[in-house]
């Protein structure tokens, strides 16, 4: 019923961690490795686990989300999980506890979850709210099980870098698409990754992602937008930050939504 879909490139650590997650699960699985032609020894960690993988494709990709198109494509399962290298499923009756849940719900096209984030040393909650979308990211998509058939309708779209999966979201929410929360927590995600690292790139693209999707969107109430904009880019320059806030408040602010198709079209250009 469930494929857990692992990309990979040149992260055996990460891929080890995640391998060792779905080897403790109690409920078997189909694992699918799509591996972007690593050079780092993921090779030896994968043929060890060989036992545990259903299928394993290492060939250059042009991307993370070309990647994860590559493993919805050779799919064979009703169900995906998306359980990248170094991300982890929260204990071990996780799988288990998902398919349980699934089977007294099986007509629904996306479940998701409250995740567990790590960042260092610490560990918290994030609440994930679908009904939220329209302002943020409600979750990941390390915490979603998401049906294969509508995966195949929407595919990721390849010309984003970072927010493709939030871009897939919103492709979703203006289909009939039925979300639903699970109370099983799916995944333990890092806060380490590309859309943490480069926030003004993950920001813009899902700006744009909204003004192709929802082209009257008030973008001034969602995460993605002025201020909050800002505040990710200069957040270690706390200064520069509220004067660059200042400046837009009184320059920009009353002129946003042509600024941001301005600015937005000539980057996606």
């Amino acid at each position: 019923m469930i494929e857990i879909i692992t990309v990979n490139y040149n992260d055996k650590l990460g891929l080890e961690r995640t391998l060792q997650s779905i080897r403790s699960q109690t409920e078997s699985c189909v694992l699918s490795i799509i591996d972007g032609g690593s050079s780092d020894g993921s090779d030896t960690v994968i043929n060890s686990n060989s036992d545990l993988v259903t299928r394993y494709i290492s060939e250059p990709d042009s991307g993370i989300y070309n990647a994860m198109n590559k493993g919805v494509k050779f799919a064979s399962e009703d169900y995906i999980i998306f359980m990248n290298s170094g991300d982890t499923f929260v204990d071990e009756h996780t799988l288990s506890n998902i398919k349980n849940e699934i089977s007294n719900k099986p007509d629904v096209d996306i479940y998701y979850s409250d995740a567990i984030y790590i960042r260092g040393n610490s560990e918290f909650i994030h609440h994930a709210e679908h009904s939220l979308i329209l302002s943020k990211m409600p979750f990941n998509h390390q915490s979603t099980v998401i049906k294969r058939s509508l995966h195949v309708k929407i595919p990721y779209n390849e010309n984003y870098r970072i927010s493709s999966d939030y871009d897939f979201f919103l492709r979703a929410s203006r289909r009939d698409v039925i979300f639903h929360k699970l109370k099983t927590k799916i995944a333990r995600h890092s806060l380490d990754g590309i859309s943490v690292l480069s926030p003004f790139h993950s920001c813009l693209e899902s700006v744009h992602s909204h003004l192709m999707n929802f082209k009257n969107i008030k973008f001034e109430e969602t995460e993605y937008y002025g201020e909050f904009f800002i505040k990710e880019i200069f957040k270690s320059k706390p200064f520069l930050s509220r004067s660059v806030v200042a400046l837009y408040t009184i320059f920009v602010k009353g002129h946003k939504i042509r600024m941001l198709k301005l600015l937005l079209g000539k980057v996606f250009r």
